[in-house]
């Protein structure tokens, strides 16, 4: 069975439904390969606070601090102003597009994060007015007070989820200085320190478990440097959305049956 070691990127992407990454993220832990993360990935994603560090910390999947609770913030946030927003409008103003694009402009999202999720956030919407029977001020509140209440309780759901499927142990007891030096040298000029920490991570569980794929939704830094990895490290990088990518079902946007 393969084993996968996933980044902040890939816990973050199955947490919120409303991710870019979600239905890659979902089709790569609906697999029954075997899935490792390591304790830096795991400090961004749940364990990191103001008055801790990555050496200080007490690293748990258990744990809502960190990205986690930092978008479950901003998540609740952004959706009870887009829900106000929708209301400054008459009936007959509000169409799809216009929710659309209310949503959008909340969450300031960049054009390719707008690629991803707008259109599985419509199928929702529209399967929402479809089922009321219509697009008022009225529905459109209930919907937005739907969609903050799904994507709340699937963040929790996904998060109980990530606990049970992934593996933290064996952590990393140990330095790679050459390998973090390697990374920063020509031709890989990594400067990310926390990506070189990932790295460093997949680096023992290779040596201790035989990982074989490092699972990332970082192109720049880490998947950009594919070959470099795989000819020195010993593990290939795959891209979460390449990969792990496919058809939608109508209503992925918001997982209503899981």
């Amino acid at each position: 069975m393969t084993r996968y070691f996933v980044d902040t990127n890939c816990l973050l992407g199955l947490t919120f439904v409303n991710d870019r990454w979600y239905p890659d993220a979902k089709r790569l832990f609906d697999t029954d390969n075997t899935i490792y993360t390591g304790k830096n990935a795991v400090y961004e994603y749940c364990s990191s606070t103001e008055d801790n560090s990555r050496r200080s910390a007490d690293i748990r999947l258990d744990r809502d601090e960190g990205l986690y609770g930092e978008k479950r913030a901003k998540l609740r946030l952004k959706l009870r102003q887009f829900g106000k927003m929708l209301q400054t409008y008459s009936d007959d103003e509000l169409g799809i597009e216009t929710v659309m694009d209310e949503y959008v402009e909340r969450f300031d999202m960049k054009e390719s994060e707008e690629k991803e999720v707008r259109p599985r956030l419509q199928k929702y919407f529209e399967w929402y007015f479809e089922k009321e029977g219509e697009l008022t001020r009225r529905t459109a509140r209930e919907a937005a007070r739907k969609l903050k209440d799904v994507l709340m309780e699937r963040s929790i759901k996904h998060k109980d989820q990530i606990e049970a499927r992934v593996y933290l142990e064996p952590m990393r007891d140990r330095e790679y200085p050459d390998v973090e030096k390697r990374l920063k040298e020509w031709p890989v000029h990594m400067k990310n320190n926390a990506d070189i920490a990932l790295i460093c991570d997949a680096v023992f569980l290779k040596e201790e478990i035989g990982i074989s794929h490092f699972v990332t939704g970082d192109f720049t830094d880490i998947y950009s440097n594919q070959d470099w990895i795989h000819e020195n490290l010993g593990f290939s990088v795959l891209y979460l959305l390449e990969t792990f990518a496919g058809e939608e079902t109508p209503t992925a946007s918001i997982d209503l049956g899981n």
